[in-house]
């Protein structure tokens, strides 16, 4: 089985003269070898007239009129060497985020939700447990009522701030708050290894709001100060106590 190609390429010449084109060499395979070859051809060389309007060179006051190559057709274009790209201009629906999001997002939910159930099976089965991770919580919902009654009723506002911490370290040490008293707090909190000056300081906040609800003079600081010292002292307990 043979074949031809024939290639034609017009060339035009830019001066006149004695003119060399240059060997072309062509890279082809061949099978009865099994191997690649070359083959190439000889220069060729050629003499160019000058046109007919064009005086001989080396003439006095000759002038050589060039003229440039006219582009006469624009329908096919030139092979690029190199394309700028291969790729299809429609991203993979495998490289979007939102893809893999699609897949990640509800196996997450499900673990969030099976690790929420555990934990709530979990506190249900240990009561000083949960007492004791909702004893913060709880405070501060207290503490909130106890400052906004320390705009409209200061008395009742001591007394809401001596039960916010009766029922916080009855909650965090898992105690009845009803009857608490200072050797049992004091015994609780050194149980549990708190500084003993924030002991201190949590009896002497129980003292002034027990003073502040009988002898408002005698408290020496008014109710929201106490509020804010009884918030102090809850939030230091809650980094010192290890539930």
């Amino acid at each position: 089985m043979k074949g031809e190609k024939l290639l034609k390429v017009l060339l035009v010449p830019r001066s006149a003269g004695e003119l060399e084109i240059p060997a072309f060499g062509l890279t082809y395979y061949d099978p009865a070898a099994m191997e690649y070859r070359r083959a190439e051809s000889e220069p060729i060389t050629v003499n160019v007239t000058p046109a007919a309007s064009e005086a001989p060179t080396g003439s006095a006051g000759s002038t050589t009129a060039k003229q440039d190559v006219a582009l006469l057709a624009t329908d096919i274009r030139h092979i690029k060497a190199a394309p700028p790209a291969l790729l299809a201009g429609r991203v993979s629906v495998l490289r979007r985020p939102l893809y893999w999001a699609g897949w990640l997002l509800p196996a997450l939910a499900v673990i969030a939700a099976w690790v929420m159930e555990r934990r709530r099976r979990h506190l249900a089965g240990n009561v000083a447990l949960a007492r004791a991770q909702g004893a913060r919580r709880l405070a501060r919902k207290r503490l909130s009522v106890a400052r906004r009654l320390s705009e409209e009723d200061e008395d009742a506002a001591y007394q809401a701030v001596a039960q916010v911490l009766a029922e916080y370290l009855g909650d965090k040490c898992n105690l009845p708050a009803a009857g608490l008293t200072r050797d049992a707090i004091e015994l609780a909190l050194t149980e549990r290894a708190v500084n003993e000056e924030w002991i201190e300081r949590l009896l002497t906040c129980l003292d002034w709001a027990d003073a502040g609800r009988f002898a408002p003079v005698a408290a020496g600081r008014d109710a929201r100060q106490l509020v804010d010292e009884a918030e102090e002292i809850i939030a230091e307990l809650e980094a010192q106590i290890v539930a």
